[in-house]
């Protein structure tokens, strides 16, 4: 294969010519565009350093425009709403138009400037662009493609005069070689890469040929560092190290400008930093985080007055900067903290309101059931730096790690610069409080989620995931290396977050909806835009965009005992298993949701927890815990336990409640000794579309960590692990608490592998067959040699046909992620696939999508004979027609009389609601003629009489909490049933995804029928919980769309133009972060997080003045809703920045939904109340309000 590699380069490089050494002139203003390779080098600075030597006179001015991912015509970004760098871009590359529940698409949402806008104020007259990488990945199917973009790009730079004179001069730059590293990370070892490389650089050569532009061939030069390299020069063979930049920048400056001989600065050390500074804030400029509030779709309504004032004053600071390079190149005297004071002083955003309790009456006023005990272990008093706390973590030794970022939510220009935390906090006396505590890192920004790796701790930083280390023993990091680039940070609360790591070390990351990661990496250019999870590997160096969901923002990530991984769904607000939404989608594509699994929701939720203690009591062992930092602040505790394919969840009680509103939990994790710690953020504002992001009332300074204890029972006997023998660790493995586990396995990772793996063989060989957690010890071996990128494929074997079907499931689990170590991978699937329990099988399925086609279909097609096979009694399908009713029928059902109709969700812990159901029979509807009942009921708006009353807009209710919902039909005689049809508001037909209707005589079942969502053929005898990831694997592999969750669309009785407002308002009630985030789809609300119903409230269909005040300036304060009180502590939302027509169409939608009927709201009402109330500054109290308009 080499020596065919070798012949093709040999081809395609013998006619390389060099071009003309570029000319650069004073005050030449250079700009690079493109993609990682230019990206990476702002971190390092070698290059503009050594443009700098070159031309030390020259006063040059160096913007780094590249972005990880950007092609010649593609240049995505979360707040631009044209993608395409030039015109006629958008015909060559087609986007996906699937969007979320908010209307997140592929495309940005704002008003940042495209790439051609920001070349128009940069004025280059060089532009250097590096393009080439991520589009090999397509090899020659791809060429096409990228001949027409780069060739459009080149036309097009070259005919546009950005300097106001004459247009740039234009270098292309190609990407460099790959190189192996495979015998030590595993990774590709370059043969196919190089290939596919060489054919896209023999484009850009053609190209510049054609065109007369000036052509950098970086491949081959870099081809022979890497054969006659002893180290690498790279982190994965792709992407170049510090120290590989380092190299590359004269060789770079040699093939754009030709040698010459380098001035010699009096410090160069005070130049690279004086570059390095420079770009730095020209990061924060640029590519500003949080730019959601500063050009985003948050911009409005606080953004205009503070955002323009500080990109202005951005603009004016890196002015100051260009002119500290060029004292650095003098040795001039230089005070950049002068010139900074003389830039633009930001507007006055008012004073601070915030008031804070002690620290003794907010501890007081946190409460715990009996028997529990919370006391506070660490708070600002004592460590000034535990500020704005975000998550923790425990370490090998037993100490407690602490992120926090008093910057958030974002720098501030003219502030020093962030100086956020990752902080180590031990108790040495063991009296349960902190007494020393440890900088490891500081200088950061913005440290959103860490977690251990086998050397180090891998940290969000910004648009980066960095690894620290400390290589010389003394606890603080010595060694920082940015891993990864290209993560978005434009809302810096949905950045990656929540890290948390799989059995095998692999480390998942939650990222909300709105952003747009571009990553470029060994094995491809890892692409996604809005909500859902990263999986790292870092053995293998490998990523991947793991889950893709309709999902506003997931906080909180935890694996059970068996290695299924729920996760926390701030805003829904649910808790959903990750597995049925692993499936492989598309770029801008969705999996469907998995089913939420808590019957009492509040919002939003941050932290995700499972109880594995023997210091707390036996009865809860195995329940999740989920924290909510507003409205309820404290911490809920919910039943799980396995379901069939899936799980079931009951509320249990409250664990943590807090009185103190500026009281907000964010993080847990379970220490050594087995007691429970809890992250206090505590901070008086959280929101960010109550209040402006720069509201002074927003703190910097305060964070608490809590500890957790149950005083009757005893504190666990802290294990071992940092510095115990591999012997004693591997005893470890067999403990109860999933904690010791898990820092175990993290141990055994970071020692030498052939040792561990000889003494893993010895330990499971010795392992009592007949102990109940046998199989779970296995597992646990097999998971400590995943860890070290060596699975033991005999012990695979054995588990995938082990008794326990939780350990299969598992071992699915590793052969999912272990192909490139296991020839007969697709073959082990298949088995799998035709398990008899449901959850291997959906392994199995979700699996099959990450495969290739021909693969893949083969492992969905054993999924699908398997179900046929399946049935206990007689099964089939419902069916959804185009307008949206499920219609059930069977000829058995017109040959036996029918008494009883059931219609259910059977352990789904969803509600069940139902609009109408008819029971066709003789050619008419009969359902009146049953006698209806139900499992439970939501309350008395919703009885389950209103499935037969003929109306399409009212519907039936189950209770919340009602784990096995069921509406029943039963006729006093039987009858025979032509068709049965189920009739939900139009976009809720989702809801009844999991249903069954099932068909009796007497006691005697004659049918069960499942739901379909128009099922692929052959498959509808499918688990019901199994089919929605069936269908998105099957629609993946066959390069089909599966209909994501989309926003849901209601029914009214208004028609004609009333009708059109009605959907305008349905629109603008759907966006994200709007009122469908508290008020919830369905309108009830959340009431146990003090969230009130819009459903049947006189707030809503009442006086229009009072609705439109409150809407327009918000509302905060005591409240009653429908009898009941609601302490109002949490303010609505002011909606000011909406237009009129948008303001009178959300309130006539919510006034005329959810079995409102009121009036319609017209624009000019809204005009008129707008005006009558310009001197409003505050929220309205309801008993003002009430004042002026009583119900």
């Amino acid at each position: 294969m080499k020596s065919i590699g070798h012949l093709i380069f040999v081809l395609l490089f013998l006619s390389r010519t060099f071009a003309v050494p570029i000319e650069v002139k004073k005050d030449c203003r250079v700009v690079l565009v493109g993609n990682g390779l230019g990206a990476r080098m702002i971190h390092y600075g070698h290059f503009e350093t050594e443009m700098h030597l070159r031309y030390p006179l020259h006063r040059l001015i160096i913007r780094n425009m590249c972005d990880e991912g950007n092609t010649p015509g593609f240049r995505p970004h979360s707040a631009r709403n044209n993608p395409w760098a030039f015109p006629g871009a958008e015909k060559l590359r087609i986007l996906e138009t699937s969007r979320d529940r908010w209307g997140s698409g592929n495309v940005g949402n704002g008003h940042y400037k495209t790439s051609d806008e920001w070349l128009q104020t940069l004025k280059p007259d060089l532009v250097v662009a590096f393009f080439g990488y991520g589009e090999s990945f397509y090899g020659v199917r791809g060429l096409k493609r990228f001949r027409a973009e780069l060739e459009g790009f080149v036309k097009h730079t070259l005919s546009t005069k950005y300097n106001g004179e004459q247009a740039p001069k234009l270098a292309l730059v190609s990407p460099i070689a790959f190189q192996d590293l495979s015998a030590i990370y595993d990774t590709p070892n370059g043969v196919d890469e190089n290939i596919a490389l060489a054919l896209y650089i023999k484009v850009m050569e053609e190209v510049a040929l054609n065109h007369k532009v000036h052509f950098v061939d970086l491949f081959s030069p870099t081809r022979l560092w890497f054969e006659s390299s002893t180290k690498p020069l790279t982190r994965d063979g792709a992407l170049l190290t510090g120290e590989g930049y380092a190299k590359l920048a004269p060789l770079l400056s040699d093939r754009l400008f030709g040698e010459v001989k380098l001035f010699s600065p009096p410090e160069l050390s005070r130049l690279r930093e004086s570059v390095k500074e420079k770009n730095w804030l020209w990061l924060n400029y640029y590519k500003i985080p949080n730019g959601v509030h500063v050009f985003g779709r948050r911009h409005n309504p606080f953004g205009p007055k503070n955002y323009p004032a500080e990109l202005q004053k951005l603009a004016q600071m890196m002015s100051v900067r260009d002119q500290g390079v060029w004292a650095a190149l003098s040795d001039e005297l230089f005070d950049m903290s002068t010139l900074d004071a003389k830039t633009d002083v930001l507007p006055d955003m008012g004073p601070n309101r915030a008031k804070y309790l002690s620290i003794e009456d907010a501890t007081k006023g946190i409460a715990v059931p009996e028997g529990y005990n919370i006391e506070l272990f660490a708070s600002e008093r004592e460590f000034p730096y535990l500020a704005n706390p975000v998550q923790l973590s425990f370490d090998n030794r037993g100490r407690l790690w602490v992120a926090t970022m008093p910057s958030y939510p974002h720098y501030r220009p003219g502030d020093p610069k962030p100086d956020d935390k990752l902080l180590i906090l031990e108790d040495t006396n063991a009296d349960g409080k902190a007494d020393k505590q440890t900088v490891f890192a500081g200088g950061l920004h913005l440290p959103m989620g860490f977690e251990f790796g086998a050397e180090g701790v891998y940290l969000a930083q910004g648009y980066s995931l960095v690894h620290l280390r400390d290589t010389n023993g003394d606890d603080q990091a010595d060694s920082r290396e940015v891993v990864l680039s290209g993560f978005d940070d434009h809302d810096t609360h949905h950045a990656i977050s929540a890290f948390c790591a799989d059995p095998s070390g692999a480390i998942f990351m939650g990222e909300g909806t709105f952003l747009h990661s571009n990553v470029e990496t060994a094995y491809g250019t890892v692409r996604s835009s809005n909500g859902g999870f990263f999986r790292y590997n870092p053995k293998r160096r490998h990523l991947e965009r793991t889950v893709r969901l309709s999902i506003p923002n997931p906080w909180g990530i935890a694996f059970d005992d068996w290695g299924q991984n729920f996760f926390a769904d701030t805003s829904d607000p649910s808790m959903r298993w990750m597995l049925p939404g692993s499936v492989r989608v598309g770029y801008g594509r969705f999996a469907t949701n998995p089913p939420n699994l808590l019957s009492v929701r509040v919002r939003p939720t941050s932290g995700l927890e499972f109880v594995s203690s023997r210091h707390f009591p036996d009865e809860i062992q195995g329940d999740i815990l989920i924290n909510n930092t507003i409205g309820f602040q404290g911490t809920k505790q919910h039943t799980l336990v396995d379901d069939g394919t899936g799980y079931k969840s009951t509320f249990r009680h409250d664990l943590v409640k807090g009185s103190d509103r500026n009281f907000r939990p964010v993080d847990m994790e379970f220490a050594p000794d087995g007691s429970l710690y809890l992250v206090d953020w505590h901070n008086a504002l959280i929101g960010h579309m109550q209040h402006s992001a720069r509201d002074p009332s927003r703190d910097h300074t305060h964070g608490r960590i809590y500890r957790i204890t149950y005083p009757s029972r005893p504190l666990i006997k802290v294990a071992q692990v940092a510095g115990a023998s591999i012997e004693q660790l591997l005893e470890n493995l067999k403990l109860p608490e999933y904690r010791t586990r898990y820092r175990t396995r993290r141990e055994l990772r970071g020692r030498d592998t052939v040792t561990v793996l000889s003494a893993l063989e010895k330990w499971t060989a010795g392992l009592d067959d007949k102990n109940p957690s046998y199989e779970h010890h296995l597992l646990e071996a097999l998971w400590v040699s995943w860890g070290l990128n060596k699975v033991d494929q005999d012990l695979l074997r054995q588990l995938l046909s082990a008794d326990d079907y939780r350990a299969r499931a598992a071992a699915v689990r590793v052969l999912r992620y272990s192909g490139h170590q296991i020839m007969n991978q697709v073959s082990l699937l298949k088995l799998a696939a035709g398990d008899v329990h449901g959850r291997v099988r959906m392994e199995a399925v979700a699996a099959a999508s990450w495969l290739g086609k021909k693969d893949g279909l083969a492992v969905l097609e054993t999924a699908k004979l398997r179900n046929k096979t399946n049935k206990v009694v007689k099964t089939g399908v419902g069916r959804l027609d185009e307008q949206g009713v499920l219609h059930f029928a069977d000829p058995s059902l017109q040959s036996t009389k029918i008494d009883i109709i059931t219609i259910s969700l059977p352990g789904s812990n969803q509600t069940l609601n139902l609009s109408e159901v008819q029971v066709i029979s003789g050619g008419k509807n009969i359902a009146r003629e049953a006698k209806s009942s139900q499992s439970s009921k939501y309350n008395d708006d919703y009885p389950v009489d209103l499935l037969t009353d003929g109306d399409l807009v009212n519907f039936a209710h189950s209770a919340e909490g009602d784990t096995n919902p069921w509406f029943k039909l039963e006729f006093k005689e039987g009858v025979k049933v032509e068709n049965l049809k189920i009739f939900n508001r139009r976009g809720y037909e989702a809801r009844f995804q999991d249903g069954r209707v099932s068909f009796s005589t007497g006691d005697k079942p004659i049918l069960a029928m499942g739901v379909s969502l128009n099922a692929p053929d052959g498959s509808q005898d499918m688990d019901s919980s199994i089919f929605p990831v069936y269908k998105a694997a099957m629609a993946y592999l066959k390069g089909q769309t599966v209909e994501s969750d989309s926003a849901p669309v209601y029914t009214t009785h208004l028609t004609g133009s009333d009708l059109q407002i009605f959907r305008q308002g349905a629109e603008v009630f759907n966006r994200e972060g709007h009122c469908i985030t508290c008020h919830q789809p369905d309108g009830k609300g959340l009431p146990a997080a003090h969230f009130p119903p819009i459903a049947g409230s006189k707030w809503i269909t009442g006086s229009e003045e009072r609705l439109i005040k409150l809407t327009l300036h918000g509302l905060m304060g005591p409240i009653e809703v429908k009898g009941v009180r609601y302490p109002g502590v949490v303010p609505m939302t002011p909606f000011k920045m909406l237009s009129d027509d948008e303001l009178a169409a959300v309130l006539t939608f919510v006034r005329n939904t959810f079995g409102n009927i009121a009036s319609v709201i017209k624009p000019e009402t809204v005009k008129s109340v707008r005006e009558k109330t310009l001197s409003q500054k505050v929220f309205y109290e309801p008993r003002e309000l009430l004042q002026q308009h009583p119900h």
